[in-house]
């Protein structure tokens, strides 16, 4: 099953950044390190990250972007919890800014 999501943060920059659209298969149970996963942590909810090392049932994750970390980062964590691979990404070519105004 595919399922579309929207980035929120910016951990995974510049490969994602905020408002881009991933799409992830949920039918995917093997992981393999560098892909990037959709992980449910119970604490923060849905995070995106890639996966630094996989073995027995445990992965490890991380952020793309070095200025940023993430409480899920470098700690082992149970596989059943990746919720699905990201297998496409969608970002706008059109971001719009508001800009204000003065109306004479």
């Amino acid at each position: 099953m595919l399922k579309v999501l929207r980035v929120t943060g910016n951990s995974m920059s510049p490969i994602l950044l905020p408002k881009d659209l991933i799409v992830i298969s949920t039918k995917c149970k093997n992981f393999r390190p560098g892909e990037v996963v959709v992980f449910d942590c119970k604490i923060l909810g849905l995070v995106v990250k890639r996966i630094s090392s996989n073995a027995k049932g445990v992965v490890q994750l991380r952020g793309d972007n070095p200025r940023l970390d993430s409480s899920v980062c470098n700690k082992d964590l149970d596989i059943r919890g990746i919720l699905g691979k990201v297998i496409g990404i969608w970002r706008s070519p059109f971001r719009i800014k508001r800009v204000k105004r003065k109306l004479y």
